[in-house]
């Protein structure tokens, strides 16, 4: 599974990341926004993201993770050289998304 990991949204409170949550159910038109605070999971055309609030020593951050799906069967090696080369484009320190792949599927954090 191709998976996505950004972890560039800082944050300086929980407040803000209510705020994110609440934003995307209002758009979801989901009424209970306050089930979604601990981890939220959305499907966006097809792809699976799942939001996280990560309050830690280093600082707060929201963590979301996009499952993209299998590999393609061909030229699998060429779509793994291409991660890596968008990893090395993107890269930009601490808190720059990351491409990854993972051989089994995951239930994400």
């Amino acid at each position: 599974m191709l998976h996505t990991a950004l972890r560039g949204l800082e944050m300086t409170n929980n407040d803000q990341y209510h705020t994110l949550i609440n934003e995307i159910c209002a758009l979801s038109l989901i009424s209970t926004p306050e089930r979604f605070y601990e981890s939220a999971n959305f499907k966006i055309s097809e792809v699976d993201f799942t939001l996280q609030f990560q309050d830690r020593d280093e600082g707060r951050a929201v963590l979301i993770y996009g499952d993209m799906g299998a590999l393609p069967a061909r030229g699998r090696d060429s779509a793994l050289l291409a991660l890596m080369d968008i990893n090395f484009h993107m890269f930009a320190g601490a808190h720059s998304p990351a491409f990854s792949f993972n051989a089994q599927p995951a239930v994400c954090c």
